[in-house]
């Protein structure tokens, strides 16, 4: 999964535009669809280049940045469910069906680079 595909379906079903996704605001309905996105990159794309990994492809975020919004949104999956319903069903979306069976969860690995 690249990801502009994510980018894309995040923004689609979050019903936010891709550029404030990527933008630098700290506004709360800008950083929750970043957190999500870049949480999903994670989840999504474990086998990425650590260098691809900080940048994520497409937003300039450092690695602790990605790590505390990846951080936050597996803390809210857990308290909120229905914040939780609403990523499985994006995350599934983004999950070919024929692999959603063998799909094993990446664990975020945060290498130094």
């Amino acid at each position: 999964m690249k990801p502009e595909q994510i980018l894309t379906r995040t923004s689609k079903h979050l019903e936010i535009a891709e550029h404030f996704i990527k933008c630098k605001s700290r506004a709360t309905e800008f950083t929750f669809p970043r957190n999500v996105y870049m949480y999903l990159c994670i989840e999504l794309d474990c086998y990425m280049t650590a260098k691809r990994r900080y940048t994520m492809g497409l937003i300039n975020r450092d690695r602790t940045t990605i790590y505390n919004g990846w951080k936050k949104i597996k803390e809210l999956m857990t308290i909120d469910e229905g914040i939780n319903k609403q990523i499985t069903k994006l995350k599934n979306s983004l999950i070919p069906k024929h692999e959603r069976r063998q799909y094993i969860p990446c664990k975020a690995i945060f290498l130094t680079v």
